[in-house]
């Protein structure tokens, strides 16, 4: 026994030994062959399982269900296992518990761009503004295409060619997001923390002062190699500008996790 496992009978035999343990057969059973359902087979033994867990109630039980895990603990080992083997991965809820897959940066800018109510301009091949509208889908919906294509053309600064009707004019369009909208903090297409130097501090970059804020208020910083690189007057701002969603911020500043490994969140209570 090389590998330390988590249970009492594993610390019990290490206290005195194998020699001191004698192990026999209580009952033989006859399962019905006929019957294939294996769930009515596990309830026959966890029943007799049970009977003799009441009658007997031995003190090396952790449980005293049959067929119940409740009580059982993993090792660190076990643990981290299980979280390789997750990483990366779906899986459907099972037990109110959903494993997410990792989400590229590609993926998380255009959920953005399509929950963002951005200024969208459209202008003709010639550049002249033709309208403009409050949202990528209403402005797809003018010119009959999807909001996805709209965001394609948006990204690639390429201009789109309509399809000709009743022998009209092939319609052209050039499509661009408000450079005012595009530029706002509310609407980040970068992610700071991903190239940023852990040792220059860059509190500059960021408003620290907090005037008349309430005793409920929270401080939000970012803690890389014992420096604070960032501080944000909530934990909102601090999603808006790192693009990260607040329930990861909060959660890896109550677990006290590193963020890639490199940064710490602080959820600090303004004064």
């Amino acid at each position: 026994m090389s590998t330390e496992y988590n249970s009492i009978l594993y610390k019990y035999v290490l206290k005195h030994g194998w020699q001191n343990f004698n192990y026999g057969v209580l009952e033989y059973i006859d399962l019905d062959k006929s019957d294939s359902c294996i769930a009515s087979k596990r309830k026959v033994l966890y029943d007799i399982e049970q009977r003799y867990l009441d009658r007997i109630n031995p003190s090396l039980n952790i449980n005293k269900f049959a067929g119940s895990m409740k009580g059982y603990k993993h090792n660190l080992e076990t643990k981290n296992n299980y979280s390789k083997v997750r990483t990366g991965r779906c899986y459907k809820k099972i037990k109110g518990i959903i494993v997410r897959p990792e989400v590229s940066q590609e993926t998380i800018l255009r959920l953005k761009l399509h929950s963002k109510s951005l200024k969208v301009k459209i202008y003709s091949k010639d550049y002249k503004e033709i309208k403009e509208f409050n949202s990528i889908k209403n402005a797809a919906e003018y010119v009959k295409l999807s909001p996805t294509s709209v965001s394609k053309y948006i990204k690639s600064g390429k201009i789109w060619n309509g399809v000709a009707s009743l022998g009209n004019e092939v319609p052209s369009y050039y499509f661009k997001l408000e450079s005012s909208v595009a530029e706002n903090a509310s609407f980040n297409l970068s992610f700071p923390l991903e190239d940023i130097v852990t040792k220059k501090t860059k509190l500059d970059n960021i408003d620290v002062s907090y005037p008349n804020y309430s005793r409920r208020a929270y401080i939000f910083e970012v803690v890389a190699e014992n420096n604070v690189i960032y501080r944000f007057k909530s934990i909102t701002k601090a999603s808006e500008f790192l693009n990260i969603s607040r329930r990861t911020l909060t959660i890896y500043s109550q677990n006290n996790k590193l963020w890639k490994d490199k940064f710490a969140f602080k959820i600090i209570k303004a004064s």
